[in-house]
């Protein structure tokens, strides 16, 4: 887990849906013992500190800041806490690799009478970290973001499956990669056009669209467009990217940029060689991506790109394997 964190940034942060624990600011980890909680934080600018940690830390406060004392210390619930936070900020951040709950492989009480300060090395180390890390590192917003979507957080299926996609990625497993992209897409598409059909039939007042009342008897009635439910019934993807968002979204992905439209389609004929033979027609390179970084990075670049056309989330930093140093900010 790596984070970014800021000078001013507090020693305790809030958790979502509780008001009891709260959680360590990562930073402090290598203070407590053992210091093999963290690497150790190091300034990768003036004032950003940068650090990993193989743990979570979490807190009960009161008029003196115990940590997980025994008389409250129930495991279930603190891995139950600690699996909400990791999935909200692994959605809020995008870092796809945040480990799940289930990876935990204990929890520990420990009692302090104090949560310690945080206290600058003498001469920190230079470094580099990789630029995927670096740009998804979890900061202070998107702790305190977390926190206050209490109950309510359902982030689109289709951001959570681009995430397990740039997972995928991280892990050499190119196949996923394109598989989960792909499947990203056809979600996003139907998430982003149902949305909009909801509120067409809301107002039904749009002469752009063939909005019917149908009754069903008594007072209940119902109001549908034959033409969308007709387009929408169809197991197509052209239809699915092209003609269903020039009809409910007025936008045609074909005419607006045909070279994404064409790299859509190249994306799910990937999607369908692999879904259904397991591999790529070698005598139809031209029909597919190839099954290697190059190609699993083509297909993600094309996810984006399709997300932003469509309006949706696309500030997802791709998992690229540079590095940024920390001599590159003195």
């Amino acid at each position: 887990m790596w984070w970014k964190i800021e000078p001013d940034d507090p020693p305790l942060f809030p958790l979502p849906q509780t008001s009891s624990w709260q959680l360590v600011n990562p930073i402090l980890y290598s203070q407590f013992p053992p210091s093999e909680k963290s690497t150790g934080p190091l300034e990768i600018r003036p004032g950003t500190w940068i650090t990993a940690s193989r743990e979570i830390i979490i807190a009960i406060s009161d008029d003196e800041i115990v940590l997980a004392p025994d008389s409250q210390f129930n495991p279930d619930s603190v891995i139950e806490l600690i699996a909400g936070l990791l999935w909200r900020l692994r959605h809020l951040s995008g870092q796809a690799t945040l480990p799940r709950s289930e990876t935990f492989e204990s929890v520990w009480p420990l009692g302090l009478d104090h949560i310690p300060a945080f206290v600058p090395p003498l001469a920190p180390g230079r470094g580099a970290i990789q630029s995927f890390m670096f740009h998804t590192a979890i900061t202070s917003e998107h702790i305190y973001l977390a926190a206050n979507h209490g109950d309510v957080f359902d982030p689109p299926t289709h951001e959570g499956l681009f995430l397990d996609a740039i997972e995928a990625y991280r892990e050499y497993d190119y196949r996923k990669t394109i598989l989960f992209a792909a499947m990203s897409t056809e979600v996003a598409f139907g998430f982003k056009i149902d949305n909009t059909y909801k509120k067409i039939l809301a107002e039904h007042a749009d002469e752009r669209f063939r909005v019917i009342k149908r009754h069903l008897g008594g007072a209940n009635k119902v109001y549908k467009d034959p033409i969308y439910e007709k387009l929408r019934a169809r197991a197509d993807f052209k239809t699915l990217i092209n003609e269903l968002p020039l009809y409910v979204l007025c936008r045609s992905l074909i005419s607006e940029n045909e070279d994404l439209y064409h790299r859509a389609l190249r994306v799910y004929s990937t999607r369908n060689q692999l879904a259904h033979a397991g591999v790529l027609d070698e005598k139809k390179p031209d029909k597919a991506y190839s099954l290697d970084r190059k190609g699993a990075m083509s297909v993600l670049k094309t996810t984006i790109e399709l997300f932003s056309w469509l309006g949706e989330r696309a500030n997802f930093s791709l998992p690229t394997f540079g590095f940024v140093s920390s001599d590159e900010h003195p």
